[in-house]
């Protein structure tokens, strides 16, 4: 399989199309960054395929479990405190990782498939808009594009805003991004 070998592929997910790599290796993870053009620092999200998954790389307090409840599989990205067990590049330097479970069946089946997390960042070079057609990530990344290893073409997707980005590391919950779901979703769920 491609992700297992350190490859980089692009994929459909329930938002945009993502760039995945096995986010276990830190090997695939510099690549990823490298393609991307993003700055070392900035964290990156991973998808997994469901909370068992997730469990074995986050710490997942009960407000993480009633907002995966309530809206996963969907647009939400929870970050959390991590177990140290993925790419430290992954990380930003911190000790924090957000996590997706897409509604998607194709995300989950890879997830699944390969074992591990797998990257979620959006199929474009840094500070390009989300790409929804495999048209978009081709100009994004232009000349790049053949250091792709694998694209899997769904055609054009919706205009889904990003996930949801809601930090659970503290005490409070902050909400980084909102998307699809909204605050009044969130604090309805967490009241």
């Amino acid at each position: 399989m491609v992700l297992r070998r350190g490859g980089v592929v692009v994929f459909p997910t329930d938002t945009c199309y993502g760039l995945g790599v096995d986010a276990t290796s830190d090997a695939a993870v510099e690549r990823l960054y490298e393609l991307k053009g993003r700055k070392r620092g900035k964290p990156v999200h991973v998808a997994v395929s469901g909370l068992a998954m997730a469990e074995r790389y986050v710490m997942l307090d009960e407000r993480a479990r009633k907002l995966a409840r309530a809206f996963l599989p969907g647009p939400l990205t929870l970050v959390l405190k991590e177990r140290g067990v993925l790419a430290r590049a992954l990380l930003s330097g911190g000790e924090t990782l957000g996590i997706r479970i897409p509604d998607s069946d194709f995300v989950q089946t890879l997830t699944e498939r390969v074992g591990v997390p797998v990257t979620a960042t959006s199929a474009n070079k840094s500070g390009d808009p989300a790409p929804y057609s495999i048209g978009e990530v081709h100009a994004s990344f232009s000349e790049d594009f053949e250091r792709i290893d694998l694209v899997v073409d769904a055609g054009a997707l919706p205009h889904t805003a990003p996930s949801t980005l809601v930090d659970l590391t503290d005490n409070q919950v902050v909400i980084l991004r909102e998307g699809p779901i909204s605050r009044a979703d969130i604090e309805s769920v967490l009241s």
